[in-house]
């Protein structure tokens, strides 16, 4: 499963400059509970895993924002469908939040996740078992603005805010 690993590398990049979780990766536990593969029959498709992915941060000394803000981000790169529906998300991610002493904290947070396993063809036959990129939301790529669109080289939308901007000659 590749994304408890991207989700540890975008935590400690958050955080790291004052919990320091790069130097103590013991602080920050991460782990799969319920991880049930469902089939689905679409062709190319394996099946597509559903868990729970458990983060513990242990010993925090911050506010549990400092940790919410960060998965939320990553939620919205990588498990983007849970902001099509606010009832989504409330069940897609919570905290937990034990207080051990003034200022020191233990945090819990649950994510409800879902990664695909592809087959693809080998070259000579059998098949490989890959784990697809997750796509880019269309929300967050970088591309050109949408000045002016064609469709079978007609123009059907066009930006009034930027008069000449991708119109051809």
């Amino acid at each position: 499963m590749r994304k408890p690993e991207t989700l540890r590398a975008a935590l400690v990049a958050a955080l790291d400059g004052k919990h320091r979780y790069s130097e103590r990766p013991a602080d920050l536990h991460i782990i799969i509970q319920d991880a049930t593969p469902v089939a689905d029959g679409r062709p190319g498709r394996a099946y597509v895993w559903h868990y729970t992915l458990v983060v513990a941060f242990l010993d925090f000394t911050g506010a549990p924002d400092e940790i919410a803000l960060p998965i939320l981000t990553w939620l919205q790169r990588w498990q983007p469908d849970v902001f099509a529906n606010p009832d989504r998300l409330k069940s897609a991610f919570s905290l937990e939040v034990e207080y051990l002493a003034d200022d020191i904290v233990d945090v819990m947070a649950r994510l409800k996740l879902t990664e695909v396993v592809s087959m693809v063809d080998r070259p000579g036959g059998g098949l490989d078992l890959v784990r697809p990129e997750e796509p880019v939301p269309f929300a967050l790529q970088e591309a050109t603005p949408l000045h002016a669109v064609y469709l079978d080289d007609a123009l059907i939308l066009h930006c009034d805010a930027h008069p000449g901007a991708g119109l051809d000659g």
